[in-house]
């Protein structure tokens, strides 16, 4: 059954593990759901109650194609953008971190930089257009890592590093700016209790549930967000 009200989130990059979580809580919690991801659905159809849309976030008009059929289909703006894409390519020599190719360099970074500020972009314009009937806030998440914070020494994670950095800088730059009109711009890292990388498999539940609170806007959360078990602790 899809909700005839309620708020709507867009998720770009619905995946097995975070993606999945993500609908399921934001569903369960009254959201209309859109899902975007390369496996969705073509063209865009509604299962069990949620919007499945299919899109290659590479291609820079995909962000807005997605917008225009969420807004055609649920006739409001989301309030909430999930950006849950990413992309590792490995050196071809374990041993040297320049072995990766520049080309190879630029095809991970379109996902994990070019890409969401894409996705950051259309929701900027589709929020300054509305005409507000509420104040609450609309909300903008990025999944991260640790990595804007913390030299990890693989070769085969440089891109991932590279990638998630640059995102790290203007998610936050976005929140200085815009945070205080009521547009909040989060960066979210997962951790361990001790404040470390939580490692090759993040938590899907973990990531959920936080994700909900920063869209709830209740609590005073800042733009580079660290959680552990869906619980914002500052490291």
């Amino acid at each position: 059954m899809v909700l005839a009200s309620g708020p709507v989130v867009l998720i770009f990059g619905a995946g097995a593990n975070i993606g999945q979580a993500l609908i399921k809580r934001f569903a369960e919690a009254g959201y209309r759901v859109a899902a975007v991801s390369r496996s969705g659905a073509e063209p865009p159809a509604i299962t069990d109650g949620i919007l499945s849309i299919r899109a290659d976030l590479q291609e820079t008009s995909a962000p807005t194609r997605a917008l225009g059929v969420v807004k055609d289909i649920y006739k409001a703006t989301p309030k909430v953008f999930i950006y849950n894409a990413a992309h590792q390519t490995s050196a071809p020599d374990p041993n040297n971190v320049f072995s990766i190719g520049t080309q190879t360099l630029n095809n991970d970074l379109s996902i994990m930089v070019s890409a969401p500020w894409t996705v950051a972009t259309a929701a900027f314009e589709a929020w300054s257009a509305e005409d507000k009937t509420d104040d609450e806030q609309r909300t903008f998440i990025y999944t991260g890592n640790c990595m804007p914070q913390t030299i990890i020494p693989i070769v085969h994670l440089a891109t991932v590093g590279v990638g998630k950095s640059g995102a790290a800088y203007w998610v936050q730059l976005a929140d200085a700016l815009y945070g205080k009109k009521g547009f909040r711009f989060f960066f979210a890292d997962e951790r361990t209790a001790e404040g470390i990388t939580i490692g090759p498999v993040p938590g899907a539940e973990s990531h959920a549930q936080f994700y909900l609170t920063l869209a709830e806007g209740k609590s005073d959360i800042p733009s580079y967000a660290t959680f552990v078990d869906g619980k914002y602790r500052k490291f």
